[in-house]
């Protein structure tokens, strides 16, 4: 687990294309890919195992959101999550490492949010998937990580 340099992860804001406003692409080792990811401010890169944890937030002041994606080595979105409320606004902060695959931060109402990233792609358990559903409207099967929160 390490955080990694903006010469071999950054971003390029999308621009002029019909409903991409506020994306960006993946730029590896200074070569633009064609993944696009949430977001228009990089605000961290980590390597867990073989895949990067991004975080991207948006440039809005009045509702800022954040956007958590995982990507494979080669720059392929794997899993993403947004997190926002709508009319509230907060900084992303308080970045911990709990190595070999758990992060933690502070963002919006949360006290505290938590990633753990799995090596594998793996089934989740019945109570993650109802976790998963109720917070983002998906219902996944199968995932390369975990996102958990405690509110306040």
């Amino acid at each position: 687990m390490e955080f990694v340099s903006l010469e071999e992860f950054n971003i390029a804001p999308v621009v002029n294309e019909k409903d991409e406003a506020y994306k960006s692409y993946v730029v590896l080792n200074r070569f633009r890919t064609k993944t696009k990811i949430g977001g228009i401010v990089l605000e961290t890169c980590l390597r867990i195992y073989d895949y990067y944890l991004v975080f991207m937030t948006y440039d809005c002041p009045f509702e800022e959101g954040l956007t958590v994606s995982l990507l494979d080595k080669n720059g392929i979105l794997l899993e993403e999550e947004d997190i926002f409320d709508a009319t509230y606004t907060d900084d992303f902060s308080g970045l911990e490492l709990y190595p070999p695959n758990i992060v933690t931060f502070d963002f919006l109402y949360v006290d505290l949010w938590k990633i753990e990233v799995y090596k594998t792609r793996r089934f989740t358990t019945f109570l993650e998937k109802i976790f998963v559903w109720c917070k983002t409207g998906k219902y996944k099967t199968e995932s390369y990580w975990k996102v958990d929160s405690n509110e306040r």
